[in-house]
């Protein structure tokens, strides 16, 4: 595993297990520190990044950023025709959009 993966995963667990907002926003540097790598890096999973990335900005009620991201992510992923990323992404943003959570 790549280190900007394991910066994502470790981001993705602060935004599924914290509501504090000084960790998630830690979360959210190092999330974009690892955005901004993976998208120079071909044939990475870059539209996770951007879902943990845009799920972050979600949690701490920036919804206008949140979709940003969210609806780029959802780009690459159609790029990549990535299905079941397409999918589940087109989920959160309808989440996003009705402000319904996006994690249990």
């Amino acid at each position: 595993m790549s280190w900007p993966q394991s910066i994502n995963n470790n981001a993705w667990d602060v935004f599924l297990l914290s509501s504090n907002k000084t960790v998630l926003e830690e979360a959210l540097k190092w999330c974009k520190y690892s955005v901004d790598q993976v998208e120079k890096t071909p044939g990475s999973n870059y539209p996770n990044f951007l879902d943990t990335y845009a799920n972050l900005w979600y949690k701490l009620d920036n919804k206008e950023e949140a979709l940003k991201w969210e609806k780029l992510a959802l780009d690459v992923a159609q790029k990549e025709n990535n299905k079941k990323k397409i999918d589940g992404i087109i989920k959160t943003i309808a989440k996003m959009e009705k402000g319904e959570k996006t994690w249990e």
